[in-house]
């Protein structure tokens, strides 16, 4: 699923995390809130990535790469995840 290498991956191996992310972000269409709140992740922490203060961790990246391979699909999980949580 992540081995293909989109340009997202291109960017993440050559450390621009960054751009990789706001990049993602945006072809989604969605704003950092709007992002955090599909994916699950906190909207500081996007932030701090989108400003290289801070770079994801491992599991991040993984999920990261796998947003970028199919998002519908991730985000249909992080929804199961929320419904079995509750």
């Amino acid at each position: 699923m992540c081995l293909k290498k989109s340009a997202f991956k291109k960017l993440m191996y050559k450390k621009e995390y960054a751009k990789a992310i706001k990049q993602l972000r945006n072809r989604e269409g969605l704003t950092q809130d709007q992002f955090c709140t599909k994916f699950g992740f906190p909207v500081g922490t996007l932030r701090n990535w989108e400003q290289t203060n801070a770079k994801p961790d491992a599991a991040s990246f993984i999920l990261l790469c796998m947003i970028d391979s199919d998002p519908s699909y991730i985000s249909e999980v992080i929804k199961e995840i929320h419904k079995f949580k509750s």
